[in-house]
């Protein structure tokens, strides 16, 4: 049979089609800073491991390491799975952390304190070395902040009917927490269907104060169907009631007999004021911990974020870009 001859225009196209797949490069589907991006190909190409790594997947792995490197071995047990792009080795779509980065990276990854379980978790969507795991359980397992606050803190179990939809029911509950040596007053505010919450702080237990705090979380995330609080002075006053008729929201008070029916508030504040005092002691950023513990995965193996954005959220962890776009 004779062969069909390619049209000068065909070759070209063909031509241009590979040229265009030899040029993908994963590191512009990352999510991370320039400077941060940079730090992780530079240290790629100085760590010497990951220098024989990148030289093994673009010429072809030995049939044996004989090298006395028991990293590198590690490596060549998922040589399949490990590509290179851009002077950046990854594992799947995880990036492979240089040697000198990875202390850093693990403060990162336990940035929210949410526990050994979550950072593993959060580990296994975003970055990998040999023994990540390992080392995460020694990070976790030796915070001091986590090691003063041992009880273990969890969300009740749903005693109603979980929600359709994010933030269709919501709890709020006020609270003062000892920050350094001074006391202070928060608003949280917590979605029974995503465990999202937000931390907000409050200058005085105003319904005034309070309604304002609200009109601004739902101006972001929209009006829930129904608002649950207990029976504080900032909920049950003629200002709350207003705004709830007036912006159109079922408001449920707990039982003055069983205050916790508002359990899943309660437990969301303890789950707060952890993070809020753990990031004080250690001089952290409050705000960024609270981004990271929202990106954290948890029981149900989906982040709040996820369950709530239908997304993650951009973050200090390195990250594919399609994970963000999508959920």
């Amino acid at each position: 049979m004779s062969r069909k001859t390619l049209s000068e225009a065909e070759v070209y196209r063909i031509e241009a089609f590979l040229k265009e797949i030899e040029e993908v490069d994963h590191t512009s589907t990352v999510s991370i800073s320039n400077e941060r991006l940079e730090e992780v190909r530079e240290g790629t190409r100085r760590d010497e491991t990951l220098r024989k790594v990148g030289l093994y997947v673009l010429d072809g792995w030995p049939e044996k390491i004989t090298a006395d490197d028991d990293e590198l071995k590690q490596y060549a047990k998922f040589k399949e799975d490990i590509v290179m792009q851009g002077g950046i080795l990854f594992k799947g779509n995880r990036v492979i952390v240089p040697r000198h980065l990875r202390i850093d990276m693990l403060k990162r990854l336990h940035a929210g304190h949410s526990g050994m379980d979550a950072s593993l978790k959060l580990a296994r969507d975003t970055v990998f070395w040999p023994r990540i795991n390992e080392q995460i359980r020694n990070c976790v397992s030796s915070c001091l902040a986590c090691q003063e606050a041992q009880d273990k803190i969890k969300l009740p179990m749903q005693t109603h009917e979980v929600p359709a939809i994010p933030w269709q029911r919501i709890s709020m509950n006020a609270c003062e927490i000892e920050v350094g040596n001074k006391k202070r007053k928060y608003l949280i505010t917590v979605d029974h269907y995503s465990d999202f919450y937000e931390i907000d702080e409050l200058k005085d237990l105003s319904g005034k104060t309070t309604v304002g705090i609200c009109k601004r979380n739902f101006a972001r995330h929209g009006i829930p169907e129904t608002v649950v609080t207990d029976n504080a002075t900032q909920f049950v006053n003629d200002e709350f009631i207003n705004f709830s008729k007036k912006w159109k929201f079922k408001h449920v008070t707990s039982s003055p007999h069983y205050p916790k029916g508002n359990g899943k508030a309660e437990a969301t504040v303890k789950i707060a004021k952890n993070l809020i005092q753990k990031t004080s002691k250690n001089g952290e950023d409050l705000w960024l911990a609270l981004l990271i513990a929202r990106n954290t995965p948890n029981a149900i193996d989906t982040s709040p974020v996820q369950r709530i954005f239908s997304r993650r959220t951009r973050t200090t962890i390195p990250i594919i870009t399609e994970k963000i776009q999508m959920p």
